[in-house]
């Protein structure tokens, strides 16, 4: 079983899942459909919509796609939305290099996580961070707490 969600984490990915599931419905789009255009399951899409379950960027970048929607606006969606969700600004240089990534092969894909997160890690590790919010602050993305 999955690291549980919890605090800023829960909410963020509460708000977004939201935020997809009012704009597949919207769309007329069903989780089934969805699911089927993504080649996922169902109850990952309702797991995602629920905020029980992180979605991973790439499967965010696809979410968009299918729903014809830039991830830029769905980030956009939940900056802009009424709750006391934190803002988190994510440059859209990187959502581009996201959405090149989509191109590629999963081994290549999944080797650019594995990489990304080790120099994360390793990074943390240098700098004896274990708060998020310090890190989200010396990576330099904006985050504004609600």
């Amino acid at each position: 079983m999955g690291k549980q969600i919890t605090g800023l984490d829960k909410e963020i990915t509460k708000k977004i899942g939201q935020i997809i599931a009012r704009i597949r419905r919207n769309k007329k789009v069903t989780q089934v459909e969805l699911a089927e255009m993504l080649s996922l399951d169902q109850s990952l899409i309702c797991s995602y919509e629920n905020g029980t379950r992180r979605i991973p960027i790439n499967q965010f970048v696809k979410i968009a796609r299918a729903l014809d929607v830039s991830p830029g606006k769905l980030l956009d969606e939940a900056e802009n939305s009424n709750g006391k969700i934190p803002t988190i600004h994510i440059s859209r240089r990187f959502l581009k290099r996201v959405e090149e990534m989509e191109q590629l092969p999963e081994p290549d894909k999944k080797a650019i996580v594995r990489t990304i997160d080790a120099l994360l890690l390793q990074y943390k590790v240098k700098n004896n961070i274990d708060d998020k919010d310090k890190l989200l602050e010396v990576l330099g993305i904006e985050h504004e707490k609600g």
